[in-house]
C-alpha cells in the first residue's frame, strides 16, 4: 500500500499519516472489515492506556473488527497462554503491544495473519516525527542498506569507550544463520544482524539488557565501563575496575546457565539507521524499554551475546561508534553517512521529507 504521503501525480505533496495511520494502514495493511486484535502489556509505563485507545478508535473508524486484550508480562515465548495463541490464530492482523511481540519474532506464529511489534506505544511517540515519516520510505531505504551490508566483506567498529573491533562478512553457518522475522516492526530502524564469529579485538562493556528473547528481570549495569577481550567471537578476558569485571562475568554466567548457552559468545551485531528515533526514558530507568527505542538510532549499536543462534540472550550496546566497511565510513561518531548518498535522498525526496526523516534525535537516554 503506498502511503498517504506519496507525493501525488499533480506533484502536490498529500499531508503525513498519523502515527496511528501509519501504523495500521501503511504498516499493518488495514482494511475494512479487517479482523485486528492489540494485544497490550499490563504494567508497563511505555505502554499508556490511552495511546492503546487511540489505535483501537482509529481502527473502528478505518471499519475493521477490532479486539484488544490485555495480559502480563511474560518471561519468554514458552509463556504465551493458549487463549492468546488462539486469538492470533483468529485475527487478519495482529498488533503486539506488549514485549512478547519482539519474543515471537522469530517463532512460527499460528494463522496467516500479519503481526506488527509497536514501540509507538505512548501518546508522545504515537505523535512524533519518527513514528509519522512514512513507513514505505523506510522500506525501501532498509532495502538498499541490507544490498549494501549483503554486498560487503570486511568491517571495523570503534567507539569512544574503547572498542576496537574486526570481523569479515562471511557466509554464515547454518547455526550463526540470522533468522527470518515472521513479526513487523514499527517503525523500522535496525539492519539484519551480521555474524560475527571471527571478530576480534576489545568491546566495551557497560549495560546487559536482554535481547527480547527472554527477559530475565532487571539488567545489569556497571558503574563504570570495562573492557572485554574478544578472539575468534567469543570473550576471553576482561579489563576494568576488578568488582564491575565480576560483576560483568558473573552476570554473564547467569544469564548462560538459565539458557543451556555459551555465555561469552558474541554471534552477531546491528546499528540503528533511524534518525529520528529517540525515547523517553532514561536508560536506568527501564533498560528494556530504553535499548527496544534508542536501538533504532544511528547513536547506538549493539552487539549480540550468549549463545550461537541469532541473536543471543543479552544486547551489549555501545554508543558513538564509527563503522568502516570495505573502506567506507557508513556511521561516523553515532551519525549514519549512507543517509548523505545520493540514491538515499532521491527516494526520500519522492515524500518530500528528507531534511526531516534524516534529522539526527540525539536524547537517546543518556
Amino acid at each position: 500500500m503506498r502511503s498517504q504521503a506519496k507525493r501525488a501525480a499533480t506533484g502536490v505533496v498529500q499531508e503525513r499519516p498519523s502515527g496511528a495511520d501509519n501504523l495500521l494502514l501503511n504498516c499493518a495493511g488495514l482494511k475494512p472489515l479487517s479482523k485486528i486484535l492489540f494485544i497490550n502489556e499490563i504494567g508497563k509505563p511505555s505502554v499508556e492506556k490511552s495511546a492503546v485507545n487511540r489505535l483501537e478508535h482509529r481502527a473502528k473508524e478505518l471499519g475493521a473488527k477490532v479486539s484488544s486484550i490485555w495480559t502480563p508480562s511474560v518471561r519468554g515465548p514458552e509463556e504465551i497462554r493458549p487463549e492468546l495463541v488462539e486469538a492470533i490464530a483468529g485475527s487478519e492482523i495482529t498488533i503486539f503491544n506488549h514485549a512478547v511481540g519482539a519474543m515471537l519474532r522469530f517463532e512460527q506464529l499460528p494463522g496467516s495473519g500479519i503481526c506488527v511489534f509497536n514501540k509507538a506505544t505512548h501518546n508522545a511517540l504515537l505523535d512524533s516525527d519518527w513514528v509519522r515519516i512514512p513507513y514505505e520510505l523506510w522500506v525501501r531505504l532498509s532495502e538498499l542498506i541490507a544490498t549494501k551490508l549483503r554486498a560487503s566483506k570486511k568491517w571495523h567498529i570503534t567507539c569512544p569507550n574503547g572498542t576496537d573491533l574486526t570481523g569479515t562478512v562471511s557466509t554464515p553457518a547454518d547455526e550463526n544463520e540470522p533468522r527470518n522475522f515472521t513479526v513487523r516492526t514499527f517503525p523500522i530502524g535496525t539492519h539484519a544482524p551480521l555474524p560475527t564469529s571471527d571478530v576480534s579485538g576489545t568491546l566495551a562493556l557497560r549495560w546487559f539488557p536482554n535481547s527480547k528473547i527472554h527477559d530475565f528481570g532487571p539488567a545489569l549495569s556497571l558503574r563504570e565501563t570495562i573492557l572485554a577481550q574478544v578472539e575468534a567471537g567469543k570473550i576471553v578476558g576482561f579489563k576494568g575496575a576488578s568488582e564491575e569485571v565480576n560483576r560483568a562475568r558473573n552476570y554473564l554466567v547467569k544469564v548462560g546457565e538459565l539458557t543451556a548457552k555459551d555465555p561469552l559468545i558474541i554471534n552477531s551485531w546491528h546499528a540503528g539507521f533511524n534518525p529520528q528515533a529517540f525515547t523517553l526514558w532514561r536508560h536506568e530507568s527501564d533498560y528494556s524499554t530504553w535499548l527496544t527505542l534508542t536501538h533504532n538510532n544511528p547513536r547506538t549499536l549493539h552487539f549480540h551475546a550468549v549463545g550461537t543462534e541469532i541473536p543471543g540472550e543479552l544486547s551489549l550496546p555501545i554508543i558513538d561508534h564509527t563503522v568502516e566497511i570495505d573502506g567506507a565510513v557508513l556511521w561516523e561518531g553515532g551519525k549514519f553517512k549512507m543517509l548523505d548518498w545520493p540514491e538515499f535522498r532521491e527516494i526520500a525526496a519522492e515524500w518530500d521529507v528528507p531534511e526531516l526523516a534524516f534529522a539526527l534525535r540525539t536524547d537517546i537516554g543518556l
